[in-house]
């Protein structure tokens, strides 16, 4: 999914003072590219749910698995499910 944003960028407004214009502008940028950056993931995610079938937690535990192994406790705690009983001895 290809999302373009609704406005071209940050627009600032107001008065700075001498040499932090650019500063200021640098932070507004940073600031409106990471903003751009977390709606872009929201709408994968959301599109990687529907196209699944899958709800929340259970996308959670993909996208956690991605970073490496889990426990099945772990992978329970991250699904809202009750975790497994421990081994009996």
């Amino acid at each position: 999914m290809n999302v373009e944003p609704t406005t071209p960028g940050p627009v600032i407004t107001g008065r700075t003072t001498a040499g932090s214009d650019s500063g200021t502008l640098a932070l507004a940028t940073r600031a409106w590219t990471e903003m751009q950056a977390f709606v872009t993931d929201a709408d994968r995610r959301r599109a990687l749910r529907a196209e699944l079938g899958l709800g929340p937690k259970r996308a959670r535990v993909l996208i956690e698995l991605t970073e490496g192994p889990m426990t099945l406790r772990e992978i329970a705690e991250t699904a809202d499910v009750d975790p497994p009983p421990p081994p009996s001895p």
